[in-house]
Parts: structure tokens; C-alpha cells; sequence
């Protein structure tokens, strides 16, 4: 570290090591004012939420921002099916013991199989034999 003149450096750590020093000072700090029955409203409420972020974590705030442009070369009927995709999968198939009892698009016992265990087979349709970008 490069001398500097009029300047000397007691404690060469770094800031935030130096300031966790003095952690038990500052939480005792915050108790006191919470204790306080004289002390602002504005101050409790200030130390309770910083010991509360202490002991907890702050909350997390969480801002989505969606980006439209992927979506600017796609025909009507395109982004007709990429919605109807998403509408089926908006509610997804019940799990009973971390397994899926039926798809989406499957309701009822059909989807299941027969009494004997055997799945039934379905038609493929002409939809669904078709190619998409999705």
C-alpha cells in the first residue's frame, strides 16, 4: 500500500471487515430503540425491520419485464397455437405421490387405461402430426 502523507492507517483490513467489529454495538443499538417506550414510532419501526432483515433476509422483490419482440414475426394463426400451448399447460395435471394422474388434455378415467391396467391407445389426428416452431 503506497504511503500517503498525514494519513495513517491503524487497521489495514478492509472497511467491511473493520465495521463487522462493531455488529454486537449496532444490534444492541436496534433492541434498544425497539425497547424503548419513549423512542419515535418512526425509529422503532425502522429497527424492527432492520433486525427483522438481519434475522430473516430482506424481501425479495421481483420484477418481470417481458420483451414483445420475439413474438413481431409470427403470423396471427401462429401465435394462435403458441396461446392455445399455453392455455393447456396453465393447469397442469393433478400429482398424487409425485406422479401425474392425468394429462391436461386427458380427463376421466379413459386416460388411465382399462380395468386391466392397459392403456388405451389414441388416434393421432392430423394436428397433431404437423410441424411448428413450437
Amino acid at each position: 500500500m503506497p504511503e500517503m502523507p498525514g494519513v495513517r492507517i491503524v487497521d489495514p483490513r478492509p472497511l467491511t471487515l473493520r465495521a463487522r467489529d462493531y455488529t454486537h454495538l449496532a444490534l444492541a443499538g436496534l433492541v434498544r430503540t425497539l425497547c424503548d417506550p419513549e423512542a419515535p414510532y418512526p425509529a422503532v419501526v425502522s429497527a424492527a425491520r432492520e433486525m427483522l432483515d438481519r434475522g430473516y433476509g430482506r424481501a425479495v422483490e421481483f420484477k418481470n419485464t417481458v420483451n414483445l419482440s420475439a413474438f413481431d414475426g409470427l403470423s396471427d394463426a401462429e401465435l394462435d397455437e403458441l396461446i392455445s400451448r399455453l392455455q393447456s399447460i396453465a393447469s397442469p395435471a393433478p400429482v398424487v405421490d409425485g406422479v401425474a394422474t392425468e394429462t391436461p388434455d386427458q380427463k376421466g378415467p379413459h386416460a388411465l387405461g382399462g380395468a386391466n391396467g392397459v392403456e388405451n391407445q389414441r388416434p393421432t389426428t392430423a394436428s397433431s402430426s404437423t410441424t411448428s416452431k413450437w
